[in-house]
Formats: C-alpha cells, sequence, structure tokens
C-alpha cells in the first residue's frame, strides 16, 4: 500500500468523524497486484461513484463490464459489522 495513500485516507476518515458525518461504508481505489505476475490491474471508481463526497446508493453509475467493488477496496463501519454480528 502506497503510505501517502494509506495516510491520506486515515485523514478523511478522522475529518468526517470530527464532523460528525457517518457512512457505512468508505470506498477506495485500489491497485490490484497478483502474485507471480508482473500486470497490475488499477480499480479506480470515479466514472460511476461520487469523489469526495458522502452519497447514496441512488447516485451510483453503471459500472463497466470488469468493473467490480473488490473486498480490498472498501472500509466499513465498525458498528455496523458488529451489528451485523460480522
Amino acid at each position: 500500500m502506497d503510505p501517502r495513500a494509506y495516510l491520506k485516507i486515515l485523514e478523511t476518515l478522522q475529518e468526517l468523524e470530527s464532523k460528525g458525518q457517518e457512512m457505512d461504508v468508505f470506498v477506495t481505489n485500489f491497485v490490484y497486484e497478483k502474485e507471480g505476475q508482473s500486470c497490475k490491474k488499477s480499480m479506480s471508481y470515479d466514472s460511476v461513484l461520487p469523489v469526495r463526497q458522502i452519497f447514496g446508493w441512488d447516485q451510483v453509475g453503471n459500472f463497466s463490464k470488469g468493473q467490480y467493488i473488490m473486498m480490498h477496496s472498501l472500509i466499513y463501519r465498525t458498528d455496523l459489522l458488529r451489528a451485523s454480528q460480522f
């Protein structure tokens, strides 16, 4: 993981918390590196999700073929997971 990107995520989460803005999930772009392969796949959601803002499902665009959300790009609100018993 890129340390600068990680710190930016932490800063953003802290800022949202300090403002009392709650969300269920935080979606990030990521690079998929398959072990033993030199090819890397970058997953970006700028074309289908609003950028740097809280949004609902009604604002999500249509994903293209080969564009999908993987667990690596999701940060869930802890109490949501606890309430779901995960």
